[in-house]
């Protein structure tokens, strides 16, 4: 998978990505999700692209995620209220 120029260069060391540092996760409400790994310095970011008529719009996001993790979780199940009250109250004690 190839990115558009402004986002195809690792943001913290401006690598240039290569064609197998960059995979397809999924695609929500009309954007492509993809996760990046930097070759060089090993960074891993998801990227959600939104391509319309003439432009193109990128939101990018620094994780710790694996690309595989990433397939994972975009797979996985939502999280509800209750789990995250639940949590909460655990981590308190």
């Amino acid at each position: 998978m190839r990115l558009p120029e402004p986002i195809a260069r690792c943001p913290f060391c401006t690598s240039l990505y290569s064609g197998p540092d960059v995979r397809a996760v999924g695609k929500k409400h009309g954007n492509q999700i993809s996760h990046a790994t930097c070759s060089q310095c090993f960074r891993a970011m998801m990227f959600a692209v939104e391509r319309r008529a003439g432009h193109v719009a990128c939101v990018g996001v620094l994780t710790d995620c694996a690309v595989d993790e990433a397939m994972r979780f975009e797979k996985g199940q939502k999280i509800s209220l209750d789990e995250v009250l639940k949590a909460h109250v655990e981590l308190r004690k």
